[in-house]
């Protein structure tokens, strides 16, 4: 991958690198070292998190923290993100992660994967204080409409089950950055996605149910430019194309 990324990269895409700790940055055995070579002697660009697989509570907020002082390090593509996915009803580490970008000065430049507790939760004021926090901080929102979907289904929630994606049309509201991702294409996590975002978006547009002629727009968007924007430096089309209306 860092031969591919060195030769393919240019001109056409701008391909990043996550050195992302799948099995939990201290849940594995070599987690922490694996990690650090990483990024210290491989040249991965982004640094990465899974803080709802740690053993505890405490363990993924430790882990949360812990990974920040991997921004100081130097990276090829210039940007430092915490990627984390929590999946599970009361997995609130984006409390953390959001206030740990605040701390550290890096609004804008952390993202976060997923993130359904602000739809497991049914708590409409937890979100209403979450929301604006990741605001403050500038969080990158990447939902997952199509995985999540079918991952957050009766296997995770009693029946009647709920959606399984985080409260898209809100986040867009407050103004956060909103871009869609496909993260399991053909894997045992999902194994129907074909690759294609459009395909994705058409699943957004059902799961979010944003089907009006704005909210398609929106939607589609958040498959390019909103993508762009996340996934600095963009191109320069993009970077063009995000500063006036492309409908």
């Amino acid at each position: 991958m860092l031969e591919v990324r060195g030769e393919a990269s240019r001109p056409y895409i701008d391909l990043q690198l996550v050195a992302f700790p799948q099995d939990g940055y201290y849940r594995a055995k070599d987690g922490v070292d694996a990690l650090n070579r990483a990024l210290l002697d491989m040249g991965v660009d982004i640094v990465g998190g899974i803080p709802h697989f740690e053993r505890t509570m405490d363990e993924g907020k430790l882990s949360v923290e812990a990974l920040w002082p991997h921004r100081r390090r130097p990276r090829p593509a210039g940007r430092h993100a915490l990627r984390r996915k929590p999946t599970i009803r009361l997995s609130r580490h984006i409390e953390t992660l959001a206030a740990e970008t605040i701390r550290h000065g890096l609004q804008g430049r952390v993202a976060g994967s997923h993130l359904t507790i602000d739809a497991f939760d049914g708590t409409n004021y937890y979100v209403s204080k979450l929301i604006p926090l990741m605001a403050e901080a500038e969080i990158k929102r990447d939902p997952q409409p199509a995985d999540q979907h079918h991952a957050a289904g009766p296997a995770r929630q009693p029946i009647p089950s709920g959606r399984g994606m985080t409260r898209v049309r809100e986040l867009m509201a407050a103004g956060l950055n909103v871009s869609f991702g496909h993260d399991c294409v053909m894997d045992p996590w999902y194994s129907m996605g074909s690759g294609d975002m459009l395909e994705v978006g058409h699943m957004a547009i059902q799961v979010a149910q944003m089907a009006g002629i704005e909210d398609k727009k929106k939607i589609f968007d958040a498959l390019t430019v909103n993508s762009a924007k996340d996934a600095r430096p963009a191109r320069l089309w993009y970077r063009q194309r995000a500063a006036r209306p492309i409908w």
